[in-house]
């Protein structure tokens, strides 16, 4: 049972490792061309699929009973997957099909592995090609650790980057609620952590490049909508607490002077006095 869990486990890393491939624009390429090309995949296989169990179910009803390789279906299945990949013997096939083996072995290298396997090969070099116009010159994952390196170095002495994200995106208590963002109104904000004018510098030139870069793009992940969404949820549940604040606020002010009448009324209290106070 350990062994099982760790097998299925170590697919669980090949998945952390896709994650952290988008890292790197040219690691990412690749995610972006199994992504891209995922429907037409699903199809493609759809179809391959129908097409090699036809050949393998007939492979085993003519050499399932006088060769191993496909006394049964599944049997079948792996040997054909291994003419796929080259390994075969014809002779031994033609010995027990004669004429069937020939036309079926020439029929599913023709169609098989001529038509579909170049027709998926053309699924994945067009999906390929799409994913890296996205890029111009993509930096490589050297000149990206080179990169890191230097943006440590500039870095050092910085506050915390992660808090800093935190504290701009606190809707209740933001760290700087004015719209428009200078070094100068960033170090005030950020006086209790004695923030440097280095510092302050390096994130409004960062800001800056970043919106160089991303303008005229939609950036819109389906994080960023749940986000938003919660964020949304959150604003929308807090005006109707206030909301409902209000009411219950205006129906004691109009529920005060007939409880003092009342009240009057009760203690034989004259009504003209009880209703001016």
């Amino acid at each position: 049972m350990i062994r099982q869990i760790l097998f299925f486990y170590s697919f669980v890393l090949l998945m952390k490792f896709f994650k952290a491939f988008r890292a790197n624009p040219r690691l990412n390429i690749v995610i972006q061309t199994i992504t891209s090309a995922f429907i037409d995949l699903i199809h493609f296989f759809l179809v391959f699929s129908l097409i090699f169990f036809v050949f393998s179910g007939s492979a085993h009803i003519i050499f399932g009973a006088s060769m191993q390789q496909f006394s049964s279906q599944g049997k079948s299945a792996m040997m054909c997957f291994r003419i796929l990949m080259g390994d075969f013997d014809v002779e031994e096939m033609v010995i027990v099909g004669g004429f069937f083996a020939y036309f079926w072995f020439l029929s599913f290298e023709l169609l098989v592995f001529l038509i579909l396997l170049n027709l998926l090969l053309a699924i994945i070099v067009d999906s390929y090609a799409a994913a890296k116009a996205k890029y111009v010159d993509p930096i490589t994952i050297w000149g990206q650790v080179n990169k890191a390196r230097k943006t440590l170095r500039e870095t050092r002495g910085h506050l915390d980057q992660w808090y800093l994200i935190c504290e701009f995106e606190d809707d209740e208590y933001p760290a700087h609620p004015q719209p428009r963002v200078t070094s100068k109104s960033l170090r005030k904000a950020f006086a209790r952590e004695k923030m440097t004018k280095n510092n302050a510098d390096y994130c409004v030139r960062k800001a800056l490049e970043y919106q160089k870069e991303k303008e005229g793009e939609l950036d819109l992940t389906i994080t960023d909508a749940i986000r938003e969404i919660s964020k949304i949820g959150v604003q929308t549940l807090k005006i109707a607490d206030q909301t409902e604040s209000t009411l219950d606020m205006l129906k004691e002010d109009r529920r005060r002077p007939q409880e003092a009448r009342l009240k009057a009324i009760w203690e034989g209290e004259d009504l003209e006095k009880a209703r001016d106070g």
